[in-house]
């Protein structure tokens, strides 16, 4: 690790290098992959599973978009590129054949240079894995080699081209503000950083020198773009996703200085302080309230990854505390059980967790990057509360997005209670979700051990074996805490000569009593540091065997939103119920992203008879919440809910539900309540699509016309500029008329829209938020404040005069499903010579049923 000063004088940055340990500032250093092995058997699965799937994949196809570029560039005729693309074509789907195409290649390249240097992969499977990651390096290599001499020397990239002629054209486009995702650039930034990401990862775990020297030509061209920014210019990409740009390029400034000293490596630094967003940085980091409503949230993460990534390299102190506070922000006042967040990929206002329940929480790759977060802030500060929250979201979160029969993937893991997980396809997927987990399960061994000058710190209890060299001794963990709160921990010598390291072992927050450790069959009463029992040096020898009894119950967690509303976890286990395989449907959302549609359960309720209250109940869970005989199953007593409770992580096949809403009789819900609780489930089911204004991804079939519109993404809204307009072709039920229902800022009265499918208009006027036609529909209580919705009606005859069996979805159709048709809506204002008034939030099209609505 590296600190440098940074001053600047008439345009040049002066860099100072001052060499610092390789651990973190906390003197924390995490484990080659090479020398923890995870020998648990749920765990080892999973591994070979993503391994496998790794290999399957047809390089020819991830690399087609790369070699499209390159010989396009080169000037091939058109039998000259089909041949150098090896009559390959980009994969389906809707993200490899889009813009965004090429990121799945860069995930590829970190999960297979994880899976190569992971000790717990097989040999045949190392084998195979090193050849073919050789191989696209190689093929990217002479994809960059074919930009030589152009005015695109070092670039790199996959995706569709929008334009024949301007091979980048889809960063000029973000320099402009200009993202329609079909026609003008969807995230380019983000796609380069899993690019960059992934060359510098071969570089550092497979010891790829191609991918070092690809890295470096690639990391010249972004600095030779970002370098002539002007702060105008520079808000405005920064506006937009660009994922963890800066992480990556510090990554490359550490990598290139270690290997070529200052002088090379400085431009990277100052590239990465370009997506350097300090406004948000400081936004989070003076506590403002509800500073991440309505933003994207796997826009956010990656930025403070990219933050605490600058402090670590440049030793930028301010940085670390924009880290540590964004961190505390996100699982204080956003986050599930689970050790997830978001609903709709988007962060909602602060402590409102319950009102957004839905089959869409809890994007994964948000949980990739928090976890990744977490991992480097433990490593930086030594705090616990890192290792804590790793530990509950690897079980909670990462293991349970995988099937452990196929080896495939989740998008959003649904808090609501009563729907059941999605996992995508071999082929037919290629979400960002399905890259972030190519690189979850190469990775399972990297956060079991640290060390700490001669001691080795145990964060996590899981089955597998560690050597630790500087010590001189070679750890096993034997146990499985589903099975057994006993784990058993053996040191044998790595090699000639003494052991000569102590260990620290985790005390978790979760233990429901003091741990009991036996060394060499004597019981020993540890000292504690910070959370750590500490095992001295010199009572650790060649055989040494400690056991860790680790004391598990059952705990209730309910919601900041709903103080009746709760979840279950027994020692470090969220727990969900079995609720079956019944009405179970799938739909999708946003570009082809697969959601469950259907609710096993029509409500969460549940009525507690054994206590005069709630909290009463929940005092004394440890004993209401009755676990079997010699297994990890559990049942509520005293209370309605017959339901079978089990670690969620093992569901995959059954409707589950995570958090229920518990009442007493002497506290019956209100007639009321019961029928708005009705009529909410009836609304939920009535949406047949939603579309959410600015945030491209969720933009359904978007396209502009006229002077177009603007649109954006935090908060998220589009309005159509003055003689311009925007459509989306929203999904609607085939037979019967709908409503669409809009959502508008209480800010934009007085100003109007026009909104029309094919020749008839659907609604024309001025906004006014005190009109009688203003109301609450499905809006979250954290926005009624400042927004508002209106509902309008689509008579069934304008849905047969203009549906149609397809819409854009990406760059290519997706096809209506049974029952259901698509038809355009147009927005535009109702005023000559005037901008529309915003719609904002999300917009949803519902089925007319018997209701409220």
């Amino acid at each position: 690790m590296v600190m440098i000063t940074a001053a600047r004088n008439s345009g040049i940055i002066n860099i100072e290098v001052i060499v610092m340990a390789k651990s973190g500032f906390a003197g924390i250093s995490d484990f080659n992959m090479g020398e923890v092995q995870v020998t648990d058997s749920y765990y080892v699965n999973s591994l070979d599973k993503e391994n496998k799937y790794l290999l399957s994949l047809d390089t020819d196809r991830l690399l087609a978009g790369f070699r499209e570029t390159a010989g396009r560039i080169a000037g091939m005729t058109s039998d000259g590129l089909i041949k150098y693309m090896n009559n390959a074509v980009r994969y389906g789907g809707g993200w490899e054949n889009s813009l965004i195409g090429g990121h799945t290649l860069g995930h590829w390249l970190s999960a297979m240079a994880q899976a190569y240097a992971n000790k717990g992969t097989n040999e045949n499977d190392r084998t195979e894995i090193k050849k073919a990651l050789d191989s696209v390096i190689d093929a990217l290599a002479d994809c960059q080699a074919k930009t030589s001499g152009t005015e695109y020397e070092g670039y790199l990239f996959g995706a569709t081209l929008p334009d024949s002629t301007d091979f980048d054209i889809q960063f000029d486009n973000v320099e402009k503000g200009m993202a329609n995702i079909s026609t003008q650039a969807w995230v380019p930034w983000y796609t380069m950083h899993k690019i960059l990401a992934g060359l510098i990862t071969a570089y550092r775990l497979e010891g790829n020198e191609t991918a070092y020297n690809i890295a470096k030509r690639l990391g010249d061209w972004i600095y030779n773009r970002v370098i002539k920014w002007n702060a105008s210019t520079q808000k405005t990409v920064l506006a937009i996703e660009y994922g963890g740009m800066n992480d990556c390029l510090y990554d490359l400034y550490k990598t290139v200085l270690a290997k070529e000293g200052n002088e090379t490596a400085s431009r990277y630094a100052e590239a990465a302080h370009k997506f350097d967003e300090e406004t948000l940085f400081n936004r989070v980091y003076n506590g403002t309230a509800n500073a991440l409503d309505n933003t994207h949230a796997n826009t956010t993460i990656p930025k403070f990854l990219g933050a605490l990534n600058r402090y670590e390299t440049l030793g930028d102190g301010k940085y670390l505390e924009y880290a540590e506070s964004f961190w505390d922000y996100v699982v204080n006042s956003h986050s599930y059980i689970t050790g997830g967040n978001s609903e709709w990929e988007h962060f909602g206002a602060d402590n409102v967790l319950d009102a957004e329940r839905t089959n869409c929480n809890c994007e994964t790759c948000n949980t990739y990057n928090m976890l990744k977060l977490s991992r480097k802030l433990y490593m930086v500060t030594g705090k616990p509360k890192y290792t804590g929250f790793y530990e509950n979201t690897l079980i909670n979160a990462i293991m349970p997005s995988q099937n452990p029969e196929t080896g495939m993937s989740m998008y959003f893991q649904p808090m609501a209670g009563g729907y059941h997980k999605v996992f995508g396809t071999e082929e037919g997927n290629f979400w960002c979700c399905t890259g972030s987990g190519m690189e979850n399960f190469t990775k399972l061994n990297d956060s079991i051990y640290y060390q700490k000058d001669n001691n080795i710190i145990i964060a996590q209890y899981l089955a597998s074996e560690v050597d630790f060299k500087a010590g001189n001794m070679k750890i096993t963990q034997e146990g499985d805490l589903s099975k057994s709160a006993i784990f058993t921990i053996t040191v044998r010598a790595f090699g000639q000569g003494d052991v000569n390291g102590g260990l620290r072992l985790r005390l978790p927050d979760w233990l429901a009593g003091e741990a009991v450790i036996i060394v060499n069959g004597e019981a020993y009463k540890p000292a504690v540091e910070e959370d750590y029992a500490v095992i001295p040096s010199n009572m650790v020898k060649d055989g040494t065997k400690i056991t860790i009894t680790l004391p598990m119950e059952t705990r209730a967690y309910n919601l900041p939103d709903n103080k009746n509303t709760y979840a279950f976890k027994y020692g470090p286990y969220v727990l969900s119920a079995k609720l079956g395989t019944d009405k179970q449907t799938q739909g999708t959302t946003g570009i082809n992203v697969s959601i469950p549609t259907t609710k096993a359960i029509n409500n969460d309720k549940v009525n507690i008879t054994s206590a005069d209250s709630v909290k009463k109940y929940m005092e004394n869970i440890s004993r209401n919440m009755v676990k079997a005989d010699g297994k990890l199953e559990f049942t509520l007593s005293g209370t309605d809910n017959k339901y079978v409770f089990v670690p969620h992580y093992s569901q995959y096949k059954e409707s589950y539900a995570i958090y229920w809403t518990f009442t007493t009789d002497k506290e019956a819900i209100n007639p009321d309540a019961v029928l708005e609780e009705k009529d909410r489930a009836r609304r939920e089911a009535a949406v047949t699509d939603a579309a959410r204004p600015g945030y491209g991804q969720d933009e359904l079939g978007f396209t502009e016309s006229g002077t177009g519109s603007v649109g954006s993404t935090s908060p998220c809204y589009r309005f159509a500029n003055a003689g311009g307009s925007f459509k989306y072709d929203f999904k609607v039920a085939g037979s019967g008329s709908s409503y669409l229902v809009c959502t508008f800022a209480k800010e934009e009265d007085g100003k109007t829209i026009k909104i029309s499918s094919g020749d008839k208009v659907l609604f024309e006027g001025v906004l006014d938020s005190k009109a009688g036609n203003a109301e609450i529909i499905n809006l979250a209580a954290s926005c009624t404040d400042n927004y508002y919705q209106v509902k309008i009606l689509i008579p069934e005859d304008v849905i047969a005069a203009n549906k149609t069996d397809t819409r854009l979805a990406g760059t290519e159709k997706e096809k209506a499903e049974n029952g259901y048709t698509f038809i355009p809506v147009t927005f535009e204002s109702a005023k000559s010579g005037e901008a529309s008034a915003k719609i904002c939030l999300m917009n949803y099209v519902m089925k007319a049923y018997g209701s409220k609505l």
